[in-house]
């Protein structure tokens, strides 16, 4: 005697358990990469900040050369006696203040 098949219900959507393990998944990645992309804009902070006082020092160099006067780029401000800059990065990762001095001391913080 033949048995007649049987349909399985089909089955749609996931389950709770389902969703839960991949949420907490993602939860366990975001909770690893946070931190380490925190520091990498950390570390793009103190380069850019780094590169645009070494930038304002070597055009207030040049503008003095030429006999002109300088205004220095946005974030960045020259010392009353011409001899340092000191530029600012802000951004939701702090903020980074580094100044350059004639004789090519840097001092971030």
């Amino acid at each position: 005697m033949v048995r007649p098949l049987i349909a399985m219900p089909v089955r749609k959507g996931f389950t709770l358990i389902e969703l839960l393990v991949v949420v907490a998944i993602i939860g366990i990645l975001i909770t690893i990469s946070v931190p380490a992309a925190y520091s990498y804009i950390r570390k793009f902070y103190y380069a850019s900040a780094m590169a645009n006082a070494r930038t304002c020092l070597s055009e207030l160099k040049s503008a003095e050369a030429a006999g002109l006067s300088y205004t220095p780029i946005n974030g960045c401000s020259v010392s009353a006696d011409g001899l340092s800059c000191t530029c600012t990065v802000s951004g939701f990762a702090g903020s980074v203040i580094c100044t350059i001095v004639d004789g090519g001391s840097v001092d971030c913080r």
